[in-house]
């Protein structure tokens, strides 16, 4: 991998970790949780993840949507990801939009949690595929820290507070 690669992809799972940390400290917001808000930091903890992957294979994706089905084309066609996946992505984009975007739109707690357990799911993944091609390549990157504090929020009885 080139050296300006490593750096890209490393600079998206920086990302990918303030996302998810913030999803975390959305959702535990003292006396309430801003849910719509955890929401759409985990989509972009997701995203940032595609992201990555996409780098490491030397793809750059323009929009949300391209990155998408590139990650689908290269990732889930060659059956590195389930064909699920790309689904709980795309409802998960959906969700994000309608939390930044829609009138009377609230998640609950539980939405959170759903989203928190498909993002635990995705980056550990993913994390496993870019250690595959290139050791080392997580480590320092807050990654597994971030994962651990949205595993806890997956978890049901880890409420905001």
């Amino acid at each position: 991998m080139e050296q300006e690669i490593v750096g890209f992809v490393k600079d998206e799972l920086r990302q990918v970790s303030e996302s998810l940390l913030s999803a975390v400290a959305n959702a535990r917001h003292f006396r309430h949780g801003l849910f719509n808000k955890a929401v759409a930091a985990i989509y972009y903890g997701v995203y940032h993840m595609e992201t990555a992957l996409l780098l490491s294979r030397g793809i750059d994706a323009k929009t949300h949507e391209g990155t998408h089905g590139l990650f689908a084309f290269h990732f889930v066609k060659s059956g590195e990801f389930a064909r699920e996946t790309s689904k709980e992505i795309a409802a998960l984009m959906s969700a994000r939009q309608n939390a930044d975007y829609g009138r009377f739109v609230e998640y609950a707690e539980d939405d959170v949690r759903h989203f928190a357990g498909l993002a635990v799911g995705f980056v550990g993944r993913a994390r496993e595929l870019l250690e595959q091609d290139y050791p080392g390549l997580c480590e320092h990157s807050g990654l597994d820290e971030a994962l651990g504090e949205l595993r806890e929020l997956a978890e049901p009885g880890v409420g905001p507070g």
